[in-house]
């Protein structure tokens, strides 16, 4: 693996892969820091250490691919949407006909959350957030009555241990985004 030449031109936060062409399998990754993140995996692939033997073995066939990036300077908020779409990565990986090094990992498990509050204007709104075991959150709608976010929630959230990020696509929810984290790209929107 060349990695010299590949790492000096990393972004700051991605989602990556190390693909070897040769068995079409792949080990996904992400990181806050994709530079930091790769020198310590492929530190542990060339000193046997890493817990994929097979991928150590591949340690030559293997290239870098990057899947996702973010320009957000707030790396923890690109990380957490990072975690949130891995299921999403996983999932086109496999339908691509691709082979996983090692098994799947569920990065995030997460329940909707419907509550009250207030958008960026101060106007009352119905929201819904995706809460983690450790009780951090993502807003994922907006909506002017109850109704119409338990509508989506029973749509796209219930009855699942983990599920993609949908983000309504309403224009409260498209206004609260633009203004809360700037536009997000690379995830699903519906409605």
């Amino acid at each position: 693996m060349n990695i010299i030449k590949e790492i000096s031109n990393l972004p700051k936060a991605s989602v990556f892969g190390l693909y070897n062409r040769k068995k079409n399998k792949v080990f996904l990754c992400l990181g806050k820091d994709t530079t930091k993140r790769l020198c310590s995996l492929v530190t542990e692939l060339k000193y046997n250490s890493h817990r994929i033997s097979e991928l150590c073995n591949d340690l030559d066939d293997l290239e870098l691919i990057i899947l996702e990036t973010s320009t957000d300077p707030n790396l923890d908020n690109s990380y957490k949407r990072f975690k949130l779409h891995m299921n999403y990565w996983y999932d086109y990986i496999e339908t691509s006909g691709i082979t996983l090094y090692g098994t799947r990992y569920n990065y995030i498990e997460y329940k909707p959350r419907i509550t009250y509050g207030l958008n960026y204007n101060g106007e009352s709104v119905v929201m819904i957030d995706l809460v983690t075991r450790r009780n951090d959150s993502f807003t994922v709608g907006l909506f002017s009555n109850y109704f119409d976010a338990e509508e989506f929630k029973k749509q796209y959230f219930d009855n699942q241990k983990y599920v993609y990020p949908v983000f309504a696509n309403n224009d409260l929810t498209k206004n609260y985004m633009e203004y809360k984290n700037g536009l997000i790209e690379n995830v699903i929107r519906v409605r």
